[in-house]
């Protein structure tokens, strides 16, 4: 899976959550205009017979995405009902540090168990072992939790 996702965390939040929950979306206003200005326009335009169109995330990007949620998705139906609700309960903050092997197991691809190190990584406080949701995993957790992006 090409987890290159350097233009995805170059978004603000609200873009990141609008497009995890939805690669496929057409894109307007702002995202549009932040994704076209990218180096890696990732985008493609649509347009129609009667002068309308659309613009929406290359096939590329659409497929990355929808990998990295269908992997995420997988992870999140492997945990138990008490680690998700801590996860949840938890995710802008800090966590204990014996709920890291559990975070780090979204790195896990579903099939071949091998680990995608751009996907999940956690950095943990030496004394306490506490460390924080990669930024990936609290999106996600967001879009689980039915965050919606401020309009």
């Amino acid at each position: 899976m090409t987890t290159d996702l350097t233009w995805f965390y170059s978004l603000p939040p609200a873009d990141r959550i609008s497009l995890l929950r939805d690669p496929r979306q057409r894109l307007t206003g702002d995202l549009a205009k932040r994704l076209f200005l990218q180096q890696e326009a990732f985008m493609t335009q649509w347009l129609s017979n009667d002068g309308g169109g659309s613009v929406e995330l290359s096939a590329t990007a659409v497929q990355t995405l929808l990998a990295v949620r269908a992997q995420l998705d997988h992870w999140w139906q492997s945990l138990d009902g008490d680690q998700v609700d801590y996860i949840v309960q938890n995710r802008d903050g800090e966590l204990d540090g014996s709920y890291r092997s559990v975070v780090q197991a979204a790195s896990l691809d579903p099939v071949t168990h091998a680990p995608h190190g751009q996907l999940v990584v956690t950095v943990a406080d030496n004394k306490t072992g506490r460390f924080r949701l990669p930024e990936l995993i609290r999106i996600y957790v967001d879009v689980r939790q039915g965050v919606h992006p401020p309009a």
